[in-house]
């Protein structure tokens, strides 16, 4: 069934319609998602070093920092160390640790960040929509000949990604911050090179690499290997009869295998990323700009009794606000690679494996789409 709109009083029915249906699926996904998404970063955030440092024997027998080793290690090495910090280590129980210091403003921190994610990629949409439509009339072409592939993916993520850093900084941030004051809160998630050239965000160490790889590993290399293995990339039989059943099935066991791996390399980087994102090794920009002392005092009364998560304090960023638990201060994340040698020999193989089971969702969403 097609429906034809021609006339303006259709057009105008039509766009209120899909206003209507926007702000109710906003609306959803704020209730829904919002408390799930500060849940994750949350439990991916929080720093848990070791209680004593590991042994030589220990040290000796723990998997190497090989792609293998990782592979390794991500689904068979076990801790057997006693952490410190919060005493919640689970992704659950960090639900009930947000509620019992928050409450239920807790659960939605960095709303304001899910709102302009979504209307920002409601606008890529409706751009790419209505491009497709008027260049499908001029050139008299059906629009649903033409395919928008992963480069409106690649677009969507390249412009999300600073969305991604700041609402990962508003989430785990000491204070809740009032975000109704835009430009004040954003003063106290940035530094000053960050807030005055937002483009720095890029060049966070490690932390596009990280967010693009996810994507990458999750879209089109997962969607190629669909394409060869069961989708009538290759052909296992001769050049023209069509793949059959048995061929499919066939395609399942190495598919599983890259299953298997994804998991293991996505839940990686997802804690990889949230870790690299917030991480602060210079001061905020509204600690630049504060010369009066009255910032120290706003944290101190706005702050609960102890912030939602422990966070690694690093050189350069010294404020008490950010060191709760009193952590020895240590060098900032490098790259990729150098923090998940970090995470693993600071708090062992457990704060790399965190919502491992909603990356496996994700990886297996991808994979049956």
């Amino acid at each position: 069934m097609v429906l034809e709109v021609s006339d303006p009083v259709s057009y105008a029915i039509m766009g209120c319609i899909f206003v209507i249906a926007y702000f109710l699926a906003l609306a959803a996904g704020i209730l829904v998602f919002m408390p799930i998404q500060v849940v994750l970063t949350a439990s991916r955030a929080n720093y848990t070093p070791k209680a004593v440092n590991l042994n030589q024997q220990s040290i000796e027998s723990s998997p190497s920092t090989s792609a293998l080793g990782f592979l390794y290690g991500f689904y068979f090495y076990k801790d057997a160390i006693s952490t410190t910090g919060t005493s919640e280590k689970t992704t659950l129980s960090f639900f009930g640790r947000i509620k019992r210091l928050e409450g239920s403003k807790g659960l939605y921190r960095g709303t304001v960040w899910f709102i302009l994610s979504m209307h920002v990629l409601m606008l890529i949409a409706l751009s790419i929509g209505l491009s497709i439509y008027f260049l499908s009339r001029k050139l008299s072409i059906d629009a649903e000949h033409v395919y928008v592939g992963w480069e409106g993916e690649l677009l969507t993520m390249f412009i999300t990604f600073p969305l991604s850093v700041i609402q990962a900084r508003a989430i785990v941030h000491p204070v809740r911050l009032n975000w109704f004051n835009l430009r004040d809160s954003l003063k106290n998630v940035t530094n000053e090179s960050e807030y005055s050239q937002p483009w720095r965000l890029y060049k966070i160490p490690g932390a596009f690499l990280a967010y693009f790889s996810r994507w990458f590993l999750i879209g089109p290399c997962t969607r190629l290997l669909k394409w060869i293995f069961i989708g009538g990339g290759v052909s296992m039989s001769n050049e023209n009869s069509p793949i059959t059943f048995s061929t499919r099935l066939l395609g399942i066991v190495p598919l599983f295998v890259w299953l298997v791996v994804l998991v293991s390399i996505v839940t990686m980087l997802d804690c990889i990323f949230v870790r690299l994102a917030i991480q602060r090794s210079k001061k905020s920009y509204r600690e630049t700009i504060d010369t009066t002392g009255s910032q120290a005092g706003d944290i101190e009364a706005m702050r609960s009794s102890e912030p939602i998560v422990s966070l690694r304090p690093c050189f350069g960023e010294q404020h008490p606000g950010w060191n709760y638990f009193n952590f020895p201060y240590l060098e900032p994340y490098k790259g990729i690679l150098d923090c998940a040698r970090k995470m693993r020999d600071e708090e062992g193989w457990g704060s790399l494996r965190r919502a491992a089971l909603v990356s496996m969702v994700s990886c297996l969403v991808a994979l049956l789409s």
